[in-house]
């Protein structure tokens, strides 16, 4: 089956909102053993979304998102309707739907000349378990059209409700390996250290390359006609992902993300994690805490931004940041040591740094970060320099110290 994602929003364009379908869509049919074979996003222009159906339609499924609100700019239906060359319709299955979804929410129904009760003629109607405007469903010589509301959880909620008729599972198996790797570059592991992987991993399927902050996604999209072979196939390419150079620098096997990787460990150790954070602001906690159970793992954090609260609440000396600065391996340690003597926490990650775009210097430029990490055993301090502007420096002052928390819950 050929799937197309079409998104119609002029906002998409102009960076006021985030394309969220794309990435839900895309792992939703991977699941299925489906695949999405392109994506496009296109304004609110009513020439332009006509001539973009015409030329997606011949595919098995052209899913189209947005345009199906009561505003002026809401064009999708009318336009399907021109595609179509059929005329819009009272549609007694939109008005059911539409009463119920209204409802739901204790509102009274709208008039009955309202836009969402009409439809193009011989199209169907689909129910919107969390908004209101109905999807629709084309099936003709044209191809079979799907279209949903541009609002991701409503975009969502109608695929998921209607998941098997729409969009019904292959009888060909897949599965997505997913190597993850931190402290090599890109282009380093396929040029330096395997040059020949990629051709390598084509043996088992289609291959992909994935750069994330600080870490690089090395995957392998495999197949099967049965789960004997599949699993075999994954075993293999385990195998020899495992017996690779490559090996030296995975962290995980799967999708799964670094806080939740880090949960799962510290979980299996019966560990207790706390942060002491400065320029992250928080960042480290806040990333542990949207990891669902992380309240078995994480204490809590403290932001000390400033030098005062450190001294106040984490008692850092004032004599020692007179002598190094905040931005020291002494103030670091310090952080994460004296943190951990009041909680009583197995590991305490202590950030301090400069984000920027001000307050670097030439012997602390801005990238400038130490990180601590005080267990029972030991405490640490290392230093890194970083680019990147505050943002992404924030980020990646996380993932550092994240990765080095990792390494040693791992190492217990």
């Amino acid at each position: 089956m050929k799937i197309h994602l079409l998104l119609i929003g002029t906002e998409l364009l102009q960076g006021k909102i985030i394309d969220a379908q794309t990435h839900w869509f895309g792992q939703f049919l991977t699941e299925r053993s489906l695949k999405l074979e392109s994506v496009h996003i296109i304004s609110d222009s009513p020439s332009l979304i006509l001539e973009t159906m015409k030329k997606l339609s011949t595919t098995d499924r052209l899913v189209i998102s947005g345009g199906l609100g009561p505003t002026l700019d809401d064009l999708t239906k009318k336009i399907l309707a021109d595609f179509l060359q059929v005329p819009l319709h009272f549609s007694p299955q939109a008005k059911t739907i539409v009463e119920g979804n209204y409802s739901r929410q204790n509102r009274p129904a709208p008039p009955l000349e309202h836009g969402y009760y009409f439809l193009p003629k011989n199209v169907l109607a689909l129910n919107n378990p969390t908004g209101f405007a109905p999807g629709l469903r084309s099936s003709s010589s044209q191809g079979e059209i799907i279209c949903l509301p541009g609002v991701p959880h409503e975009f969502q909620s109608i695929i998921k409700e209607n998941a098997d008729e729409l969009f019904p599972k292959s009888s060909t198996l897949f599965k997505l390996l997913n190597f993850r790797t931190q402290g090599i570059p890109e282009e380093k592991i396929f040029t330096e250290l395997c040059p020949t992987l990629w051709q390598d991993l084509e043996k088992w399927g289609e291959v992909v390359s994935l750069p994330h902050v600080m870490a690089v996604d090395v995957g392998v999209k495999i197949s099967a006609q049965n789960k004997s072979e599949l699993e075999q196939k994954e075993q293999e390419c385990t195998d020899f992902i495992l017996s690779s150079p490559l090996k030296k620098y995975l962290w995980h096997i799967g999708q799964e993300s670094l806080e939740k990787v880090i949960i799962d460990e510290a979980r299996k150790r019966n560990l207790k994690i706390a942060f002491a954070e400065s320029c992250t602001g928080g960042l480290n906690t806040h990333r542990l805490t949207n990891i669902a159970g992380s309240s078995d793992v994480l204490w809590g954090g403290i932001v000390s931004y400033a030098n005062d609260f450190k001294i106040q609440f984490l008692d850092v000396k004032p004599e020692l940041l007179t002598s190094f600065g905040a931005v020291s391996s002494e103030c670091a340690k310090a952080m994460a040591q004296n943190l951990r003597l009041k909680s009583n926490v197995d590991f305490v990650l202590s950030t301090t740094g400069i984000a920027g775009p001000g307050g670097g210097s030439e012997q602390k430029p801005v990238g400038t970060v130490w990180i601590g990490l005080s267990s029972k055993k030991e405490t640490i301090a290392n230093h890194f320099h970083l680019k990147g502007n505050r943002e992404l420096l924030k980020l990646r002052f996380s993932q550092a110290g994240l990765f080095m928390l990792l390494k040693k819950i791992i190492e217990i």
